[in-house]
C-alpha cells in the first residue's frame, strides 16, 4: 500500500529522498551507498573504526530527522534501524550480517543499533 501524507503526497518518496539528501550529506567522498530494497540502503565507509562508524550512523540519524522535518513537516517520523557488519569475506557475507543485525536492531524498537557478531 501507498500511505499518503496529510498534503497528499506519498510518504515512503518522501522518506527516500530525505534519507538520501542526510546520508550524502554526513558520508565522505569516497564512502558508498546503495539502496538494496524497498526501504533498505548499504552505506561501506573505507578506513574508519567501530567507534566512527558508529558516530557516522548517529549523524545520519540526526540528519535524517531534519531533513524529514523539513520535506514532510505534518507527518510523524519513523525510526530509523542500523544494522552493521564489518568486513567479510565476500559482499554477500557482510551483507548477510548486516541484515541479521539490522533485523536484531528492529526487533529492540523506536530505531536501534546493532552490530553483527
Amino acid at each position: 500500500p501507498i500511505v499518503i501524507d496529510p498534503a497528499g503526497r506519498p510518504v515512503g518518496d518522501i522518506l527516500l529522498l530525505a534519507f538520501a539528501r542526510a546520508a550524502r550529506g554526513v558520508l565522505r567522498e569516497g564512502d558508498l551507498i546503495a539502496r538494496i530494497g524497498d526501504e533498505q540502503f548499504a552505506v561501506h565507509l573505507h578506513d574508519t573504526t567501530l567507534m566512527q562508524v558508529e558516530l557516522v550512523c548517529e549523524r545520519i540519524r540526526g540528519a535524517f530527522a531534519h531533513e524529514a522535518q523539513l520535506a514532510a513537516p505534518d507527518m510523524a517520523l519513523s525510526a530509523i534501524s542500523i544494522g552493521l557488519s564489518r568486513s567479510g569475506s565476500s559482499v554477500e557475507e557482510v551483507l548477510r550480517r548486516a541484515t541479521a543485525a539490522l533485523q536484531r536492531a528492529r526487533a529492540s524498537g523506536d530505531g536501534g543499533l546493532a552490530i553483527a557478531a
